[in-house]
């Protein structure tokens, strides 16, 4: 029976998201979603560091392989998502490195570290062995586990290459479904709320969820209040999460920030507020008692554990 450990790390800041699967196969199965680490706070890295040290000091595991990442997600070209990344595929390298596609003129930071991962060598190896742009509705495999891509849309046919959004990167955030089984975790990068509305007219909503299993969504923008607000005040996310709940007894998401309190103060007080009342929460085991919604501020590193079937939320050590 596969095993899948999704940990949202607290890197004060910004966003860091490991994935560890274990398919039953001899080595578990590793994948990360951004990286906001710099010079002075090396937070997702120190993480990283001491969680592989302890899964290499169990027996018959040992010295771990080159390259350890199954993939890498970059999820837009800000700093708080991104900067971690090149220490992190430099030491532990990436068979995919995945991204949307952005403004490489404004954002040549993150031009840079795509071009440098396209090509740098590691201990005689490609620190990423395949790249490529994501969209809706691109799929990938992480083992037994499917990701679906929810957003951004698609370049049109024309302009192959083209962003979503020229202006602003968090409209280029990838959201990402993650499937094992009957389980589905959203992580959302910082996707604002314009973005997850209905198409004119009441049509259908322009960052479609999944209609059934959906246990986790991860609240976008650090809970920022343009990342739950849209610019009419409206909450679509949360009407949509409310509108499959009432259709499908299985859409039962528990909500969570990886939050950004310096500098940026978020998560917002108007948000969490809302989210402290939020009515459709999972309501799976948890070692985290009293808490309607996990955020990192508080919580610290969280990770959601889940054999396809159950769902159970759990602390993971300090380091």
């Amino acid at each position: 029976m596969p095993q899948l450990w999704v940990t949202f790390i607290d890197v004060g800041w910004g966003d860091s998201i490991l994935l560890e699967l274990d398919d039953g196969t001899p080595n578990h199965r590793f994948g990360l979603i951004d990286s906001n680490d710099t010079t002075n706070w090396p937070n997702s890295y120190g993480y990283l560091k001491r969680h592989l040290e302890r899964y290499a000091a169990r027996p018959a595991i040992g010295t771990l392989p080159y390259p350890l990442f199954d993939f890498v997600v970059a999820t837009h070209a800000h700093a708080d998502h991104i900067s971690g990344l090149k220490r992190i595929l430099r030491l532990y390298g990436a068979d995919w490195f995945y991204f949307p596609r952005f403004n490489h003129a404004k954002s040549a930071a993150f031009a840079r570290l795509v071009n440098w991962a396209s090509s740098h060598i590691q201990n005689g190896v490609p620190v990423t062995a395949n790249r490529r742009y994501l969209a809706h509705p691109d799929t990938f495999s992480f083992g037994p586990a499917q990701f679906s891509v929810l957003w951004p849309p698609p370049p049109s046919a024309g302009a192959p290459n083209d962003p979503n959004d020229r202006n602003n990167e968090n409209n280029n955030s990838l959201v990402l479904a993650i499937k094992l089984q009957d389980v589905v975790i959203v992580t959302t990068g910082d996707c604002e709320a314009d973005n997850w509305k209905r198409q004119p007219g009441g049509g259908a909503w322009k960052v479609p969820l999944p209609s059934q299993h959906l246990k986790f969504v991860q609240v976008p923008h650090h809970g920022a209040q343009n990342g739950l607000f849209d610019s009419a005040n409206g909450t679509p996310m949360l009407d949509q999460i409310h509108q499959l709940h009432a259709a499908q007894a299985s859409v039962t998401p528990m909500l969570a920030a990886s939050c950004h309190p310096q500098p940026h103060g978020h998560p917002d007080a108007n948000v969490a507020n809302l989210l402290d009342s939020h009515n459709c929460g999972g309501k799976f085991p948890s070692s985290i008692p009293g808490t309607n919604w996990l955020r990192t501020d508080q919580n610290l590193h969280y990770t959601l554990w889940t054999d396809g079937t159950t769902v159970r939320t759990i602390t993971r050590p300090s380091v």
